[in-house]
């Protein structure tokens, strides 16, 4: 053997593989959910604008507008008060009365300016107000005259004529700036509701396309994976059987399940081709003359009958350790579609919140997380999946076409024991290995794996007694590089200390 560095693995012609298919469908799909919880933040920051809008302006000033009419009406009581005083006590009371109504106008027009828009019908309204209020001040500074000089027809006069016009202009300029308060205040919450109405509507369709998809998702990997291997599982069966002509599903696709079909193919045809040899073969050996150049010919052939009889011995015990990796690649396929089947459900219950008015926060949130949580389910199972398919191809077509080639000896010792699973987990002993890892041999990884798995499977039919003993595993590797794959063995093939081998 010529030890050589170690090269990366090709990637696989024809196109994306599956999972990489899987993670990108994912992926969009993740993308999606998180640009329609971007867009609903956004409508509802917007839509906490319009409401900030009302609360801390239209609102405000509406109250004003009332405290501002109300001081009015109170203002014009007092100087009616005023025309009927005796006395000078009085007087002086009403006079001071008159003064508090006043000051109260004012503060109210004070506490009003900061809630004015400017530029607007709001502006003219007030700015026509205090036209209104420095007439009215200054028909108030001459009833006062005239109220102290005791004339009262001429206080009177003044009181229903000038100064009477000034307050009623004053009082409408407030009610025109309370009317235009209101209607904009109106207008917000229109466009508030506006944009809860479109806000839901999008809530409603993206939940509706994210249902779609994950159905979409989860008939993709029943159709794509878990069927076609169902399939090859029955078609394994019937090779087994000699059923030749079973159909073989997956050939053709550019996929990890087209290479796992024409692996099957490969050896479906060999295996085919080496029985129709047998057949013949042995029907040759039985009418041979008993002459000695006749039984020499016949030793001739009986001697390459036996090579072939290992070689389909090979290629049998190869079928029934496809049965064995489709049964291990059935236990993530089960977790990714009880994920979809999960985030689908959720799905619904997400769309009946919606359509019940009752949406909140918490909601969302819970949503997002039960999106996560099972597109990261589904990623590594499927990922697990995937590397299965993928080290029992790299075994087959070893075992199938004995080529040299460049490899790494610590995994090719894992892909055999990765295709062993089903038997290990049955036998009485446990394997560890010490290999050290960047071993590169330029060989023949088909048979150096078919004496591992020959020598395995003889300890386990040889080695021991029938005693029950507990089993153990596999172990795994915890790195992210052999993520889904069986943890390279240790060192020791034991088991109580009975029997040892050090690789």
């Amino acid at each position: 053997m010529t030890v050589v560095p170690s090269t990366p693995v090709p990637r696989l012609a024809g196109g994306l593989s599956l999972r990489v298919r899987l993670l990108l469908a994912f992926a969009l799909m993740i993308l999606g959910v998180v640009v329609v919880v971007g867009l609903a933040i956004d409508r509802l920051g917007a839509l906490n604008d319009k409401a900030a809008v009302i609360r801390d302006n239209w609102l405000p000033s509406t109250a004003v507008n009332g405290q501002m009419i109300s001081a009015i009406k109170s203002h014009r009581l007092a100087e009616a008060r005023l025309l009927f005083t005796d006395g000078d006590d009085s007087l002086a009371k009403d006079l001071e009365a008159l003064d508090r109504r006043s000051q109260d106008v004012e503060i109210a027009r004070r506490d009003y300016q900061q809630y004015i828009v400017m530029r607007t019908e709001d502006e003219q309204h007030l700015n026509a107000f205090d036209q209104a209020w420095a007439a009215i001040r200054q028909y108030q500074a001459r009833l006062r005259e005239l109220v102290e000089a005791h004339n009262r027809a001429a206080a009177i006069a003044l009181y229903n004529g000038p100064l009477r016009d000034a307050e009623n202009q004053a009082n409408d300029a407030i009610l025109r700036d309370l009317a235009f308060n209101v209607n904009q205040g109106r207008a917000t919450a229109r466009e508030g509701n506006a944009i809860f109405a479109s806000t839901r509507l999008m809530l409603l369709a993206a939940a509706g396309a994210m249902a779609a998809v994950g159905a979409v998702l989860t008939a993709l990997a029943i159709r794509t994976i878990a069927a076609p291997l169902r399939a090859m599982i029955r078609a394994t069966a019937a090779f087994a059987q000699g059923r030749y002509d079973h159909p073989l599903p997956g050939q053709g696709r550019r996929d990890e399940i087209g290479s796992l079909a024409e692996a099957l193919a490969v050896l479906r045809d060999k295996s085919a081709e080496r029985d129709r040899l047998v057949t013949t073969r042995t029907d040759e050996a039985q009418s041979l003359s008993a002459a000695k150049t006749e039984a020499e010919a016949s030793l001739a052939t009986l001697r390459q009958l036996q090579d072939q009889l290992v070689e389909s011995e090979k290629l049998a015990a190869l079928g029934s350790l496809v049965a064995g990796v489709a049964h291990e690649v059935n236990s993530p396929l089960g977790v990714a579609v009880s994920a979809s089947s999960t985030l689908a459900l959720e799905t619904k219950r997400f769309l009946a919140d919606i359509e019940a008015g009752q949406l909140r926060q918490s909601t969302v949130d819970r949503f997002a997380r039960v999106a996560r949580d099972s597109t990261d389910l589904l990623e590594r199972n499927l990922d697990r999946a995937t590397t299965l398919v993928q080290h029992f191809k790299q075994v087959a077509v070893d075992r199938a076409s004995s080529q040299r080639r460049t490899f790494d000896l610590g995994d090719m010792v894992a892909d055999t024991l990765t295709t062993l699973g089903p038997m290990l987990r049955r036998a009485p002993f446990r394997i560890d290995s010490s290999i050290p890892e960047g071993i590169t041999l330029d060989s023949y990884p088909g048979p150096l794996g078919q004496v591992l798995t020959n020598l395995i499977q003889n300890a386990d039919l040889h080695a021991f007694d029938t005693a029950p003993s507990a089993q153990r595993p596999p172990r795994h590797r915890p790195d992210a590089a052999h993520r889904g794959q069986p943890e390279r063995p240790r060192g020791d093939l034991a088991r109580a200390g009975q029997w040892r081998w050090d690789g």
